[in-house]
């Protein structure tokens, strides 16, 4: 069982960590050295860009689906190099060392948004998602999404959260 006190504390350090890649990703002055806490992952994530040549578009883009009702803020979208030309990715950074199920939902989502909200010939097919996990000895772990079911499971779990609580199936401990 953790506290409380001691999730609260992870989730501010994993706003600051994505804060600094944020501002990585867009060429901000240099903050974050002074931070010695924040070194593993600045070096986590200069290695990402440097290693796959990510070319940022967009970061902390807000997204939504009007078609299916949700919205979010998807980490980072830019263009990664593919032989002679590039790809376009979908990164959400992880702060952790091990993957969730709900991970390959949440860039389903946010692909599908992107997609509806820019538009696009191909339906999003040609949006890759990623799960780019920093880890704390300043090396990462990339997670491509691949499956084609994932949005199919998001938007099932997403009917599912929205019956249990229009039928009042929602408790507190629920909420805990």
């Amino acid at each position: 069982h953790v506290s409380r006190n001691r999730l609260a504390e992870l989730a501010e350090q994993g706003r600051e960590v994505h804060m600094v890649c944020q501002d990585i990703a867009r060429g901000e002055p240099d903050y974050w050295s002074k931070h010695e806490w924040l070194q593993p992952y600045v070096s986590s994530f200069t290695k990402f860009i440097k290693d796959f040549d990510f070319e940022p578009q967009a970061c902390e883009l807000a997204v939504e689906s009007k078609k299916y009702g949700y919205r979010g803020r998807l980490d980072l979208f830019g263009t990664v190099k593919a032989g002679k030309g590039r790809r376009i990715v979908l990164v959400e950074l992880k702060r952790s060392q091990s993957s969730a199920k709900w991970h390959l939902l949440q860039t389903a989502a946010y692909a599908a948004a992107l997609t509806e909200s820019v538009g696009s010939r191909n339906g999003g097919h040609g949006i890759e998602r990623w799960a780019v996990y920093l880890l704390p000895d300043g090396t990462y772990r990339k997670q491509e999404h691949t499956d084609p079911l994932d949005f199919s499971y998001f938007t099932a779990a997403l009917t599912t959260a929205r019956l249990r609580e229009e039928w009042g199936l929602v408790s507190e401990k629920d909420e805990r």
